[in-house]
């Protein structure tokens, strides 16, 4: 968060510095990028509770934000693939103790627990797919 906070501050004091207009223009995607998603996922990232709502939103957020640059999104969308080890079975009722998640959202995943017969899984890590079109599809 350091890093975000000296670029934004950059941006603010840009006429002090001596930038080039390809350096000001990286500066600027940077902080849109900053304030538009990392802010929010910075400050919700220390709940475990929210977590496994939060980090599949932000990988749509990610994959959506390709449309304004493309090359932000990617790399960080590399880093958060490397960072969803933690998703397990055993997690998967975690989310019910989200307070912001619908009810109706949270009724849906008590429905499939209960008809779901699933074999019992010794720490087994869901595999994330590489290519972030169809990390899109899955969580539409």
């Amino acid at each position: 968060m350091s890093k975000a906070i000296y670029c934004l501050k950059i941006f603010v004091f840009r006429e002090e510095f001596k930038m080039t207009a390809r350096e000001l223009n990286n500066l600027r995607h940077i902080c849109i990028f900053i304030v538009k998603i990392y802010v929010k996922a910075w400050f919700t990232s220390p709940s475990a509770i929210t977590a496994l709502n939060n980090d599949p939103t932000l990988m749509q957020q990610l994959i959506l934000y390709k449309k304004v640059n493309s090359s932000i999104p990617q790399a960080a969308l590399k880093k958060m693939i490397r960072h969803l080890w933690y998703l397990s079975d055993q997690l998967a009722i975690m989310p019910l103790f989200d307070d912001s998640l619908d009810l109706s959202v949270k009724e849906k995943m008590v429905e499939n627990l209960k008809i779901q017969k699933s074999p019992i899984s010794q720490n087994r890590k869901y595999e994330m797919a590489a290519n972030s079109d169809e990390l899109l599809k899955k969580y539409q």
